[in-house]
C-alpha cells in the first residue's frame, strides 16, 4: 500500500477528535431541548429564538439554565391526607 512519506498518520488524533465531537453534539443537544422547553413554557421569545439560531456548543443553554431560567415550582403539601376506602359491609 502506498504511504506518504510526507503527510504525518493523523488517524488516532482524528478518531478522538471525533468522540469528543460527538459527545459535545450530543450534551449540546440535551441541554439545548431543556432550554428551549422552558424558554418556551416560560413565554421567553428573545431566549427561544437565541437558543434556536446561534450555536455556541452549549454554552448559551448552560447560560440559560443557570441565570434567566425560571426556576421550576414543585408545590408539596404536606398536610395531604389519603383517605381509605369505605368497606362495603358483608350480610
Amino acid at each position: 500500500m502506498f504511504r506518504n512519506p510526507y503527510a504525518p498518520d493523523f488517524f488516532p488524533f482524528f478518531s478522538c477528535f471525533m468522540v469528543f465531537m460527538i459527545i459535545v453534539f450530543v450534551a449540546d443537544a440535551i441541554l439545548r431541548g431543556i432550554a428551549l422547553w422552558r424558554a418556551a413554557r416560560a413565554n421567553q421569545v428573545p431566549w427561544f429564538i437565541a437558543l434556536m439560531v446561534l450555536n455556541t456548543m452549549g454554552i448559551l443553554p448552560i447560560i440559560y439554565l443557570s441565570f434567566f431560567a425560571e426556576k421550576p415550582l414543585y408545590k408539596t403539601n404536606s398536610k395531604q391526607t389519603t383517605k381509605k376506602p369505605a368497606r362495603r359491609k358483608s350480610r
